[in-house]
């Protein structure tokens, strides 16, 4: 290896070289500290003066001596070994020597509690505690958002006078070393503890008064702030003005809600800084009570009966003052409070009493209401008018034996060949009917708990059409006519199912057609001659047979000159 001359000392001289040439060494505490001195008659004198021994060897000192060199360890580095080294030749002709100044680069030991707690209106002092190692330092501050450094007020502390919450966060120390320049820093999490404030009750208004209808469901949550966080606790004011603790949640839940709820609500807060509290007043209508005949009648699970013919006296109450509607089956109202009528077989159903009651110092107005299920007792009655039926053989033929009554009566039919048959679902019996059945009489009987009723329905076999009459012309072309007619509606006439058309014209042979019936008794007539004369005579078909040729009508149809016109003007 070649060494390059000019990185070693000169030997053989009485000149003192130490290496490392810079006068200020510094270094880390801990760390470790290499000197090596050149020269003859050579010794290490430590910072306190004392000469170290040449052979010395300890845990932190070690000294090794070689020809014109002396070198010196010194291991894991202390604050008691910071000073002047000095190598010197103790030669007496022209002693020598060379000085390392040894600085420990020291580490801010930061003894600060990083998380301070203070009270909301005092005057706050901010500590900073730390140990420098006996260095100088100066100490700087630095605010929750804001970049510009703040100076200590009382030593290296921050005092903040009458703190709010709102001072509250990080807070940075800041301790830079002058001899060194070294910055170190800590941040302090600031916390400012104040007693509990509540916030305005949801769903609460502003009168604190809350209206509600029984069976509702209803909930108020109480959100407080404070630090520490507060313990909440929800209570009852009872008849004799105390509180009756009922929760300790932040909310009060209501479900199903009853009239027996009603009263005042307090949420209180507490922490170690204060208490607080907060109430509304909860007022639960209950619906309206209503009486039938001054027997109270609650809900409308239960009917209440009353028999055709009574009196019915209909009464509603309510705790507080109130404007009162009644509603009938028949959906007819009264704005009174006591409606009177006498049973009838169509008053059977719900009568609905609202009340409107004016909320508190709002005048809002809050409907409550209640129903009760009346249904009117009475015997069977007929509930039809079809006591002849026209049927013919094989037609399919119902006989009604329709009633009505309440509590609903059994029903049965007797006649031909039916000694009695009970009608369970239907109104109704069918049979097809045959020769043998006309004439003949059914009987019609109906019974419940209050009576009976009884009627006879006559089976009489259908008539063939009556004639047509009162034909008319009632629309005219060059090629069609409408026609219109009338036909007989009497007993025994049942519906028609065709028309057969007579047609007759001096110019052409007489012209018979069947056209089923629409539901106007018109009758459209195609495929004439413009300009043509034409008879009609019409004639009715039903099951049973064919009514007499009716009267003729003379027509005569339209020119087709008419018909263009009719064309171009839209028609």
């Amino acid at each position: 290896m070649k060494i390059s001359k000019s990185l070693l000392p000169v030997l053989g001289t009485k000149a003192v070289k130490v290496i490392p040439s810079d006068k200020r060494l510094v270094k880390q505490l801990h760390d470790n500290l290499f000197l090596s001195c050149f020269g003859s008659d050579l010794e290490w004198v430590n910072p306190k003066g004392h000469a170290i021994a040449t052979k010395q060897r300890s845990d932190s000192i070690y000294v090794e001596s070689r020809s014109n060199q002396l070198r010196l360890w010194i291991k894991n580095l202390r604050m008691e070994d910071v000073g002047d080294y000095t190598c010197r030749s103790a030669s007496k002709e022209d002693e020598k020597f060379e000085v390392r100044n040894v600085m420990v680069r020291p580490e801010v030991d930061f003894k600060t509690d990083e998380q301070q707690m203070f009270i909301e209106g005092v005057d706050a002092e901010i500590a900073c505690d730390f140990s420098a190692n006996g260095l100088d330092t100066i100490v700087e501050w630095y605010a929750p958002g804001n970049p510009n450094p703040l100076l200590p007020n009382s030593g290296n502390n921050l005092l903040v006078e009458d703190i709010t919450r709102e001072d509250g966060g990080i807070y940075r120390c800041t301790v830079i070393t002058t001899d060194t320049g070294d910055v170190d820093d800590v941040d302090i999490l600031v916390e400012i503890e104040y007693p509990p404030e509540i916030d305005d009750f949801i769903n609460v208004p502003a009168d604190s008064e809350v209206w509600l209808t029984e069976g509702q469901n209803f909930s108020v949550p109480c959100e407080a702030n404070a630090l520490p966080a507060p313990e909440i606790t929800w209570s009852r004011e009872t008849a004799e003005g105390e509180n009756d603790v009922i929760g300790k949640e932040n909310n009060l839940m209501f479900t199903d809600i009853r009239l027996e709820n009603s009263g005042k609500y307090i949420c209180s807060a507490k922490n170690d800084h204060g208490t607080i509290s907060k109430s509304f007043n909860l007022v639960v209508l209950s619906p309206p009570t209503t009486l039938v005949n001054d027997q109270l009648v609650d809900g409308t699970d239960f009917p209440y009966f009353v028999n055709l013919g009574d009196p019915m006296k209909f009464v509603c109450e309510n705790m507080f003052p109130a404007d009162f509607v009644w509603t009938t089956p028949d959906g007819s109202q009264a704005a009174m409070d006591q409606l009177n009528r006498v049973a009838e077989t169509t008053d059977s159903g719900f009568y609905t009493c609202t009340s409107t009651i004016k909320r508190g110092r709002t005048n809002e107005m809050i409907e409550v209401s209640s129903s009760v299920n009346v249904q009117v007792r009475y015997q069977p009655m007929i509930a039809t008018e079809e006591l002849e039926i026209f049927s013919y053989p094989g037609l399919q033929t119902n006989i009604p034996c329709s009633f009505m009554a309440n509590p609903v009566g059994f029903t049965a039919i007797s006649g031909p060949e039916i000694e009695e048959e009970l009608l369970l679902n239907e109104v109704n019996y069918a049979f097809e009917a045959e020769e043998k059945d006309f004439p003949s009489t059914f009987q019609c009987t109906s019974r419940n708990d209050l009576g009976s009723e009884e009627y006879e329905v006559s089976l009489l076999k259908a008539e063939e059409p009556k004639e047509l009459r009162l034909l008319k012309l009632v629309q005219r072309r060059p090629d069609r006519v409408v026609i219109s007619y009338s036909r007989d509606y009497s007993k025994g006439q049942i519906d028609l199912s065709d028309v057969v058309v007579h047609l007759s014209s001096p110019h052409r042979a007489d012209v018979i057609r069947t056209i089923p019936v629409d539901n106007q008794n018109h009758v459209t007539i195609d495929d004439l001659d413009p300009e043509r004369t034409y008879i009609l005579r019409l004639q009715g078909i039903n099951a049973v047979g064919e009514s007499p040729v009716s009267k003729k009508l003379e027509f005569t149809t339209d020119d087709l000159a008419h018909n263009w016109h009719l064309i171009s003007n839209g028609h």
